[in-house]
């Protein structure tokens, strides 16, 4: 955890939390209907592909259709999906009755593999870079149902990010850009290592010159993707600023 401190008329600290997460971390993610395990996939390079298990847990039959999206984050630090081809699932397909499992394979394509391994060759590090995916597990609409049943079907959709691994991974964060600007407080979470971080806290507080705490909030935590950059952008109470 890291602790900065900008100057405005008191004093602001930004608190962050950050969890490298790793393929330890296998909590499954529930909707309502089913859910899927594990929440984060790794393919690493001693792997060549990895299993994702989806669970229906109704009493009806479930339909999903699964699709890979690569995954890249913008410079405001929203998420950008495009379809991509550098993954292979099998099935893409699911028909599952009540309470049953069933595992679907993902693996890496031979054209992404080479891509990559290119890539990691010209890295100046060496190390090559993670590169991040996600599979979208959408449910379908049941089959047969009758055209004029009064009933709406809430369908979930769920997202699983996939990061394919080099064989030295690591995260690393800082805090940099501090600025307060028309009653903001700016700042920008810097990720300049070759793998992921997960923000699990990330908190602003304001205190005066006897450290009495003045103002405090806390922030939407979320990824910061290797060699990329999440910005800040916090207003802050009238009275602080003057």
């Amino acid at each position: 955890m890291t602790a900065r401190r900008f100057k405005v008329k008191h004093f602001a600290g930004v608190i962050l939390g950050a969890l490298i997460s790793s393929a330890a971390m296998t909590r499954a993610a529930a909707a309502e209907s089913f859910y899927v395990n594990p929440i984060r996939l790794y393919v690493t390079p001693q792997s060549t592909s990895v299993l994702l298990k989806v669970t229906n847990t109704s009493e009806d039959t479930l339909r999903f259709h699964l699709q890979p999206f690569g995954w890249k984050q913008a410079k405001d630090g929203s998420t950008v999906l495009d379809p991509t081809s550098d993954l292979v699932l099998f099935p893409r397909l699911l028909s599952l009755p009540a309470n049953e499992s069933r595992n679907v394979r993902i693996g890496v394509s031979a054209k992404a593999r080479r891509s990559q391994a290119e890539r990691s060759k010209k890295d100046k590090s060496g190390k090559g870079k993670e590169q991040t995916y996600r599979i979208m597990v959408q449910q379908l609409p049941k089959r047969n149902t009758p055209a004029d049943a009064r009933q709406i079907q809430v369908l979930t959709r769920m997202s699983v990010p996939l990061f394919v691994t080099p064989e030295d991974t690591s995260a690393n964060l800082k805090l940099a850009d501090a600025n307060v600007k028309d009653g903001e407080l700016n700042f920008t979470v810097k990720n300049s290592g070759n793998a992921h971080a997960l923000l699990t806290r990330v908190g602003l507080k304001v205190w005066d010159a006897n450290q009495s705490e003045l103002y405090a909030r806390t922030l939407k935590p979320w990824y910061v993707l290797a060699k990329t950059a999440r910005p800040y952008s916090v207003p802050l109470p009238e009275a602080i600023c003057r």
